[in-house]
């Protein structure tokens, strides 16, 4: 939805004339699109219609997060170990609510999350701490590496 609403009422008037057709192919063009919808996306750039029933705003997806991370701690405590697999953006996310940094610096992490990589999160007490981020060791050796993406 992101991307569909950029194209819709700003590609035009950034440059993109025409506009490109949904859904966007080009791995390159996708990226550029997606980078400036997301810019958008974080200051409340983006205005949904009526159609766009699955748009969700930024400040509501961050607080989702947040929410499910507090959930997840509350569950899992006393040296639980949580195992969960989920896109860059939550990763991103949940770096912000550890690191505390600010909305555009989590839109530039998502950008960095490899597929399948490994973040490790610690906790208790009442402190989050980031003990590893985007590690590939399952696909480090040289017949895999081939396998490192982004999208």
């Amino acid at each position: 939805p992101l991307i569909r609403i950029y194209l819709r009422d700003h590609a035009a008037a950034e440059g993109f004339d025409p506009p490109p057709d949904w859904p966007v192919r080009e791995p390159r063009l996708f990226q550029r699109l997606f980078e400036r919808a997301a810019a958008r996306w974080i200051v409340d750039g983006l205005r949904p219609t009526e159609q766009d029933t699955d748009f969700e705003h930024w400040v509501d997806f961050r607080q989702r997060v947040f929410d499910g991370v507090d959930r997840l701690m509350a569950a899992h405590t006393g040296g639980s170990q949580v195992l969960l697999a989920t896109s860059g953006g939550v990763i991103a996310m949940i770096l912000q609510r550890v690191l505390r940094f600010p909305d555009e610096s989590a839109i530039t992490t998502n950008w960095m999350v490899h597929n399948s990589s490994i973040t490790r999160i610690m906790y208790g007490k009442g402190r989050m701490s980031m003990t590893q981020f985007n590690s590939l060791p399952h696909l480090e050796q040289a017949d895999s590496r081939h396998m490192v993406t982004y999208r």
